[in-house]
């Protein structure tokens, strides 16, 4: 499935999912080309894709901000870069069995930043069999610098963490 977004008339989104076989793929990092042809000249990207282990209850963080621009939206983005009047959200997919999820924020130090809060929901199995994690945070109470996004999710084995860097410019 490809979703195409306009997000102005100079950048538009593309997101697509790709099907494999019913057979587990192992760990691995791959590499996706895309092509997109259409106008004067065909577009062409490389990115490198790191697969987890089928067995790891978490896998890769995707990033997402919302601002003015985007109606307070959430869109995708691969720019781990935002400003202060924007919000962030990461989202992870997760295996089945999850049953609690808890977001931090930590400083570039990796202090854990207790006075800013960050939502956690945790989305039930969807019809792909994955369920969802996510952490929303406000820019606007932060300055300048790096910044970790730390989700803790909990099973019946134990609690797995994934940490998300970003940086907040001016």
């Amino acid at each position: 499935m490809i979703h195409v977004q306009q997000l102005s008339t100079l950048t538009t989104l593309v997101a697509a999912e790709i099907s494999t076989t019913t057979a587990p793929i192992e760990a691995a990092e791959l590499i996706v080309r895309l092509r997109l042809s259409g106008g004067s000249l065909p577009l062409t990207d490389t990115v490198r894709v790191a697969l987890p282990d089928a067995a790891s209850p978490v896998s890769t963080a995707r990033l997402f901000r919302a601002s003015a621009a985007t109606r307070q939206q959430f869109v995708a983005t691969a720019d781990p870069r935002f400003r202060r009047n924007e919000k962030v959200r990461i989202e992870v997919p997760l295996a089945a069995g999850a049953a609690a999820v808890t977001a931090e924020l930590l400083d570039q130090s990796g202090k854990l930043m207790t006075a800013i809060p960050v939502a956690s929901a945790l989305r039930p199995v969807d019809d792909a069999g994955l369920g969802w994690a996510s952490a929303d945070l406000a820019l606007a109470p932060l300055s300048t610098g790096d910044y970790v996004l730390r989700l803790s999710v909990t099973t019946a084995d134990g609690s797995t963490r994934t940490m998300t860097g970003f940086r907040l410019i001016p």
